[in-house]
């Protein structure tokens, strides 16, 4: 069976109009995803000794996910302030500094080689981790969110074998000349969301697309984190990427339809 870990982010979602703080971030929705689509998965990365740390523990272990190799700090666990407009979040105030405080010791290196894929991303500050991870899993996955920099490609692309980027506010020419880019550097399949548009993926050889699963959108928080676990267990389980990008539209689309990206919502003041 696979088994697949998250490393880096994690976050308190605190939703402004509803009073109530969900536990996310990208590597923790992974690590969250996997284990709710039914593969073993662990989370590694940091948080603060507070209620929002206690929070993410908590829906962790209740959902199984590992967290035995999880450091706290005494440190705020991050935040962001969201508010939702017409179900699309608009992102208000946060506070991200304690991914400065993650480390990587020789036993956790150890720990992560245990796993068939380590996905993490462009905000969880391990970039400088990669080259020495490279040589300890099979698979590595990345999301470069919407960071199209050039200049961060170039240091990611070459250690990653997946990777995922937002892009809706992009042309289809954009898009296609990006995915070549990251595929030169090196990386094995990578695939753009854009919203409403759908998703679009290369692997070097062919460009594949996906359209959305119509539903009755609640709140868009998580939905491409759904879209990327669910590909990626399955493409890695199967090879068919037509049949794993199908399945992720499919997440993605549920995903919209409750609030948070696992749920655990909690009232905060």
């Amino acid at each position: 069976m696979l088994r697949v870990i998250g490393f880096g982010d994690n976050v308190v979602d605190r939703y402004l109009d509803l009073g109530q703080m969900f536990p996310g971030g990208n590597a923790v929705n992974f690590a969250a995803l996997a284990r709710k689509y039914g593969f073993e998965s662990a989370y590694l990365g940091v948080v603060g000794d507070d209620a929002e740390g206690d929070l993410l523990k908590e829906a962790l272990q209740e959902e199984n996910v590992d967290i035995s190799r999880l450091q706290t700090v005494g440190k705020k666990t991050a935040f962001t302030d969201v508010a939702l407009e017409e179900g699309e979040r608009v992102f208000k105030d946060s506070d991200l500094s304690i991914y400065k405080e993650l480390t990587l010791a020789k036993d956790d290196l150890e720990y992560i080689g245990e796993y068939d894929l380590l996905h993490t991303s462009v905000y969880s500050e391990t970039n400088h981790h990669l080259p020495t991870i490279r040589k300890k899993v099979k698979h590595l996955s990345f999301d470069f969110s919407d960071k199209w920099d050039q200049d961060i490609m170039e240091e990611v692309a070459p250690f990653v074998d997946f990777a995922f980027l937002s892009g809706s506010d992009k042309t289809d020419e954009e898009v296609e000349e990006r995915l070549k880019d990251l595929t030169a550097h090196g990386v094995e399949v990578a695939a753009i969301t854009r919203g409403a548009e759908g998703a679009i993926l290369f692997d070097g050889k062919s460009f594949y697309r996906q359209g959305i699963v119509p539903v009755d959108v609640v709140d868009t928080l998580g939905a491409g984190d759904a879209f990327l676990t669910m590909f990626l267990v399955n493409y890695l389980m199967s090879s068919e990427v037509a049949y794993a990008m199908k399945l992720a539209a499919e997440a993605a689309a549920a995903s919209c339809t409750h609030y948070g990206a696992f749920g655990h919502g909690v009232p905060f003041a």
